[in-house]
């Protein structure tokens, strides 16, 4: 079951990183400061799920639950365009 809680707090602290405080917009572009610290956030998030976590060259975060033939795979980007919400 989805804590609606926790993932709404999930999220406020993800738009926080890379804010633009005068229009509101976030960026966070690949290979940043803020990109890391948003790779860390969400890797941490992860875990806490208790997922296996690894990183590849580009910054792809990957999450894994056990081992076996079954797998679930869910994507979305860390990183914004320019001013992106």
């Amino acid at each position: 079951m989805i804590n609606a809680n926790r993932l709404l707090k999930h999220l406020q602290d993800l738009s926080q990183i890379g804010r633009n405080e005068l229009t509101g917009g976030i960026n966070r572009f690949s290979f940043t400061p803020e990109e890391q610290q948003t790779i860390e956030l969400v890797t941490s998030y992860m875990e806490e799920a208790g997922m296996t976590i690894t990183v590849d060259a580009v910054g792809n975060v990957i999450g894994t639950y056990g081992e076996g033939s079954e797998t679930i795979m869910l994507g979305s980007h860390i990183d914004t365009v320019p001013e992106g919400g």
